[in-house]
C-alpha cells in the first residue's frame, strides 16, 4: 500500500464536500414535523375502541377535542393534508453525538480510528500477502451484501472508508483478521461516553417520554441519550432493546391500537453490555431476526402479528445524522416506502436515497406544489453540516431541537401546551461549553469521561437537581419521594463514583447537600 493511501486512511478518506440543495426551506421542514409531532401527541391518548367515545377532560368527542387542545386545528389538517393516524420513530445515528463533542467520530472518522488502533496500516505496508488477502475479502464481503465491488484504484485502498462500505460490512471485514474481543475493546474506548450533556439529546428525551415520538432506533454505541432517556423517564417507563433477547411481537407491545410503552431500540448493541456488540463473523450480514421483525413490523405501520390485518398507513421517519447505510436498515425502509414519509437531518454526507436524482427531483416538484400546500412530499432534507456563514439555519442540532420544540408548543393551546424544558436549559448551560464543538479545543474522549465521571460532577447536579425541585415546589420537597425519580438516580452516581476515587472521606448524605439551601 502506497503512502498516499496510508496518508488517506488515517485521516478517514476525506473528500471535497459537495453542498447538496434542500428539498424544503428550514421553516416547513421544522412545520412539517412540529405537526406531525404535536398530531401524534393527541392520537396516542385514545385507542381504536374509543374512536367516538372518548374523554379528555370533560370533552367528548374527536373534533371537539381537536378545537380544544389546538390552537389552530384548521391550520394543522391543511398541513398534514389528513387526520390520519401515524408513528413517529427518530433514527439517530453519529452525526447527532458528534455535533455536540467533535471528539466523538463520525461513521468515516471511526473506521479510520479503529484501523490506527488496531495497527492494521502497518500490517498492510509489511505484508503484500496480507494486504492482497484482505482487499480480496473487502472485495467478497460486498458483492455478497450489495452485489457490487466500489469502482476503486487498484493501488489505492481508502476506498473502504468510502461510504458505499457501510460500517457493518467493515466490521464484518475486520472479524476476519482479528478477535472479536479485540474489536469489542477499540470500540469501548472510542465511545464509552454516557454522562457528558447534549441539550439535542436531553429535547429528544423529553419528546419522548411525552408520547411527540414513538420509537427511537439509535445506531450510535455510546451511551449519552440512552442516560438522558433514562433521567427522563425512569426505568419501566419504556422498552429498552440492544438484543435479541429484548425484542417482542408487535402483538405484545400495541394494544388497543397504540404502543403500550414508548421503545428505545440500539440495533448495533450498547458499550455497557460489551455482548450486545454484535462482531462476529455472521453477526453483520443481517440484523438479528428478531431485531429484523420487529423493526419489519414497526416501519410497516402494523398493529398485530398478522401482516393482513389493518395497519396505520402513516410512518413518519426522522433521520438526525444518520447516512441510512445500514443495508438491511435500508431494506426494511424500501420494503415500506408506500406509508413512510422520511424526514432527514444529515450531518455529513448526502444519503443515498438523495442522491438518486430522480427521487430528489421528485421531492423538490412537491416541495415547489406546497404553495398550494397539495403535496407534502415523500423526501425532506435538511443538510446541517454543510451551511456558510449567513445562513439562517440554524448551525447545530440544539438549535434544531429547540426551534422544533417551540413550533410543537405553539401548535397548542396555552392549556395543553407541553412542559417547558426550562431545567434541561439550565443543565446543558450550567455544564456545557461551546469547545466542545471545535475540532481543535473538544477534550479528548478520556479527557470527557474525566470530566463527566467524577463524583464532583454529580455532586453538584445533585445541587442542582434539589435547587430546581425547591423552584417548583415553590421553597417545599419531599427527599424521599424526590429519590424516586431524577434526583435519586443522580444521587446513586454521586455514590458510585464517590467510591471509585477511593476518597478517604465518607459520601455527603443527601440531607447533607440539601443544607446549601439552608433548609
Amino acid at each position: 500500500m502506497d503512502k498516499q493511501t496510508n496518508k488517506s486512511l488515517e485521516n478517514g478518506g476525506k473528500q471535497k464536500k459537495v453542498r447538496p440543495k434542500s428539498c424544503v426551506s428550514y421553516d416547513t421542514f421544522i412545520k412539517d414535523i412540529a405537526t406531525e409531532l404535536a398530531y401524534n401527541y393527541m392520537t396516542v391518548s385514545f385507542g381504536e375502541t374509543y374512536k367516538d367515545g372518548y374523554l379528555v377532560a370533560g370533552i367528548d368527542n374527536e373534533e371537539e377535542v381537536k378545537q380544544n387542545i389546538f390552537h389552530d386545528p384548521d391550520a394543522l389538517h391543511q398541513t398534514r393534508g389528513d387526520w390520519q393516524k401515524c408513528r413517529n420513530i427518530l433514527v439517530i445515528g453519529s452525526g447527532a453525538s458528534y455535533d455536540a463533542f467533535r471528539s466523538i467520530p463520525l461513521g468515516k472518522e471511526t473506521k479510520a480510528e479503529v484501523l490506527k488502533r488496531l495497527k492494521l496500516l502497518s500490517l498492510l505496508d509489511a505484508n503484500q500477502a496480507f494486504s492482497d488477502k484482505f482487499e480480496e475479502e473487502a472485495e467478497r464481503i460486498l458483492a455478497n451484501r450489495m452485489g457490487e465491488i466500489p469502482k476503486k484504484n487498484d493501488k489505492d485502498l481508502s476506498w473502504i472508508l468510502d461510504a458505499r462500505f457501510d460500517f457493518e460490512s467493515f466490521l464484518l471485514l475486520l472479524t476476519h483478521f482479528f478477535r472479536e474481543q479485540e474489536i469489542r475493546t477499540v470500540i469501548h474506548d472510542i465511545f464509552n461516553v454516557r454522562h457528558a450533556p447534549s441539550m439535542f439529546y436531553e429535547v429528544m428525551a423529553h419528546l419522548f417520554k411525552h408520547s411527540f415520538i414513538d420509537i427511537i432506533v439509535n445506531f450510535n454505541f455510546d451511551e449519552m441519550l440512552d442516560q438522558s432517556i433514562k433521567e427522563e423517564m425512569g426505568r419501566g417507563s419504556y422498552h429498552e432493546i440492544f438484543s435479541d433477547g429484548h425484542c417482542m411481537d408487535i402483538s405484545e407491545i400495541v394494544v388497543d391500537g397504540r404502543l403500550k410503552k414508548p421503545l428505545y431500540i440500539k440495533p448495533h448493541g450498547t458499550i455497557s453490555h460489551k455482548s450486545s456488540l454484535r462482531f462476529t463473523k455472521n453477526h453483520y450480514f443481517d440484523l438479528p431476526d428478531d431485531m429484523q421483525v420487529l423493526l419489519s413490523q414497526l416501519l410497516g405501520g402494523q398493529l398485530k402479528s398478522d401482516p393482513n390485518a389493518p395497519r396505520l398507513e402513516r410512518v413518519n421517519l426522522i433521520t438526525v445524522g444518520f447516512n441510512l447505510e445500514s443495508i438491511e436498515f435500508n431494506s426494511i425502509i424500501e420494503a415500506n416506502a408506500k406509508r413512510i414519509k422520511l424526514y432527514s437531518i444529515v450531518y455529513d454526507e448526502l444519503p443515498r436515497i438523495f442522491d438518486n436524482t430522480s427521487a430528489e427531483r421528485k421531492a423538490m416538484k412537491n416541495a415547489c406544489e406546497r404553495k398550494g400546500e397539495e403535496d407534502n412530499g415523500k423526501l425532506q432534507l435538511l443538510p446541517t453540516a454543510f451551511l456558510k456563514q449567513g445562513d439562517k439555519t440554524p448551525k447545530s442540532l440544539t438549535d434544531i431541537s429547540i426551534d422544533l420544540f417551540k413550533k410543537v408548543s405553539d401548535i397548542f393551546n396555552d392549556t395543553y401546551k407541553p412542559r417547558g424544558l426550562e431545567r434541561h436549559h439550565l443543565y446543558h448551560d450550567f455544564f456545557y461549553n461551546q469547545q466542545f464543538r471545535e475540532k481543535g479545543t473538544c477534550p479528548s474522549i478520556e479527557e470527557l469521561k474525566e470530566k463527566f465521571n467524577s463524583q464532583e460532577f454529580f455532586k453538584i447536579r445533585v445541587v442542582l437537581e434539589i435547587g430546581i425541585c425547591l423552584a417548583c415546589g415553590r421553597g417545599i420537597i419531599e427527599l424521599k419521594e424526590l429519590m424516586k425519580e431524577r434526583l435519586g438516580e443522580l444521587y446513586r452516581l454521586y455514590r458510585i463514583y464517590h467510591d471509585k476515587e477511593q476518597l478517604t472521606s465518607l459520601p455527603e448524605t443527601l440531607y447533607d447537600l440539601a443544607d446549601v439551601f439552608k433548609l
